[in-house]
């Protein structure tokens, strides 16, 4: 599991890694580096949970269900960071 949470820790970095390259291009993206924590937090978790609920649930319904109910968490937490709703 350790192997796997390196490789998503370094997808993290390269999905974090375009609003940055973003940010030189235009102005419409501003993100201040707690932006840049809280996203690559997020999805460090998402990662892990997908990989817990692969190794961890015996039957295809609890995986599909566990990764399924870490998608949506994490859509959810990110809209609500999109709009404002935590600040």
């Amino acid at each position: 599991m350790a192997r796997a949470l390196r490789g998503s820790a370094v997808g993290d970095v390269r999905t974090v890694a375009l609003p940055a390259g973003a940010m030189q291009l235009t102005s419409e993206v501003n993100w201040a580096p707690g932006d840049f924590a809280v996203a690559g937090l997020m999805l460090l978790v998402l990662c892990a949970a997908i990989e817990a609920a692969m190794n961890y649930l015996t039957a295809l319904r609890w995986r599909v269900s566990g990764m399924t109910l870490a998608a949506l968490a994490f859509l959810t937490l990110w809209a609500h960071l999109a709009v404002g709703l935590f600040d």
